[in-house]
């Protein structure tokens, strides 16, 4: 009798062993540019409009990108993003944000000017008067671009995405996910409406640490 009671304790040891190494767990990570260099002519804020000046970057880049865990066999977690997006001060507030399918994403004016919006795939000719709120709901999967087409350099990102696991950057290159289960997987990086870095990972519990290094932006297929 004893012998069987020791070898079922042994067995439950075992499984609860398991079970703790399945168990998912927070993964901190950074994002880092190597090489900066020179503004891209291109940016989204020397865009020229007759209505504003060109201007400089109103954010760090880094807070403009969103990190995206691929793979693996386990169902998609909960997004602890809020689906907001506030125009304030000329730009949105947060450059990026990333959603599941058939999300409904709040748009805010918070500035005194109405606002002229358009997503391509998503929707066009969203006019918001000042201090009003708009909902737009996105559907399918994909990277999406919101533009204010009068003033071409209050931009953000929307991603709809069924993957794994989705954060945005900090402006220091910071991320955080807080419950990811041990596997191997897919780590992707977005910016600015494109896949800028794949690489593959692996995540073994609270050791694991994401360092993500790019030599600059440009995009990956």
């Amino acid at each position: 009798m004893m012998r069987k009671t020791l070898s079922t304790w042994s067995a439950v040891a075992t499984v609860a062993a398991l079970a703790a190494s399945a168990q998912a767990t927070a993964v901190n990570g950074s994002l880092l540019i190597e090489d900066k260099g020179p503004p891209d002519p291109l940016a989204h804020w020397q865009v020229a409009n007759n209505l504003v000046d060109i201007q400089p970057p109103l954010r760090p880049a880094l807070a403009e990108a969103i990190v995206v865990i691929q793979g693996g066999s386990e169902k998609p977690q909960p997004l602890s993003i809020t689906p907001t997006l506030t125009i304030n001060d000329s730009r949105f507030e947060p450059a990026a944000i990333v959603i599941r399918p058939n999300t409904a994403v709040t748009i805010s004016n918070s500035e005194s000017t109405q606002h002229l919006l358009d997503a391509q795939g998503a929707f066009n000719g969203l006019r918001i008067d000042p201090r009003d709120t708009a909902q737009r709901i996105f559907k399918k999967v994909g990277v999406y671009t919101v533009r204010c087409s009068e003033f071409p350099h209050i931009v953000a990102t929307v991603v709809v995405s069924n993957a794994y696991a989705a954060t945005t950057v900090a402006g220091n290159g910071s991320f955080r996910f807080n419950a990811l289960s041990p596997g191997s997987y897919t780590l992707g990086v977005i910016r600015d409406g494109a896949w800028v870095h794949r690489q593959p990972v692996s995540i073994v519990g609270a050791r694991t640490r994401l360092e993500i290094k790019l030599s600059s932006w440009r995009g990956v297929e």
